[in-house]
């Protein structure tokens, strides 16, 4: 578990356009492309809490004050081998939300806190989560790639604002599928033809941003 804590949860950070000085990782894995590691650490001990003792110290802790503004990659299916992706679990803790370990698996993402343990939203599978302020409070938000169904499956957007507890779905079921990405140093969500082609080449997609527009997650393009 270790192991792989460190191989992919070094977690890719993004800037904003505003930018934001960093010094020198506390990660042991190594800068790309000019882009920084976040400051973030794999204690050697840890107290454990609640009941998930059995996560310490495999836990990873990202300290989310040092950079408000980012956009930190926690899972992305591109990232992980095959095996990893459908059979391993990764846990987080953030700076943000003091007594409270997240864990990720493919089908589903769980928090365990001081209300106990519990499932904040699933997927077959929950392809992809960043960790980024969508709600503009100031707190990390978790957004997400999702499949959902049997036989007729689309691809939807989740965004979770641990701080309110409130889902915010995104998706048009067999009409439009949604998904998310990093380009140019921005969390881009896809909108692509549900009814398409298997050698559809992107033609008719449609690009934006993630905003939240009346209570309700939106794409905005310009």
């Amino acid at each position: 578990m270790k192991k792989l804590t460190a191989l992919f949860l070094s977690l890719s950070l993004l800037f904003s356009a505003a930018g934001c000085a960093g010094g020198a990782p506390t990660s042991n894995m190594p800068a790309a492309d000019g882009i920084l590691i976040p400051d973030v650490t794999l204690p050697e001990e840890r107290t454990p809490d609640l009941d998930h003792q059995t996560l310490a110290p495999d836990v990873f802790y990202l300290d989310w004050s040092a950079h408000p503004g980012a956009i930190f990659t926690w899972i992305d299916y591109g990232s992980l081998d095959h095996e990893t992706f459908w059979s391993d679990a990764f846990y987080l803790e953030l700076s943000a939300f003091s007594g409270a370990t997240f864990s990720w698996d493919a089908a589903k993402v769980t928090v365990a806190d001081q209300s106990g343990e519990r499932v904040l939203f699933g997927g077959m599978p929950v392809w992809n989560v960043f960790l980024t302020d969508i709600t503009g409070d100031g707190l990390p938000d978790f957004a997400a790639t999702v499949s959902m169904g049997s036989g007729i499956v689309d691809t939807h957007v989740l965004v979770y604002d641990y701080a309110n507890g409130t889902l915010y779905p995104l998706g048009d079921r067999t009409v439009y599928d949604y998904s998310l990405s990093i380009g140019n140093e921005t969390l881009v969500v896809t909108q692509t033809p549900w009814a398409r082609e298997a050698n559809y080449t992107g033609e008719d997609d449609l690009v934006g941003k993630l905003a939240i527009i009346d209570g309700e997650l939106t794409m905005v393009t310009r």
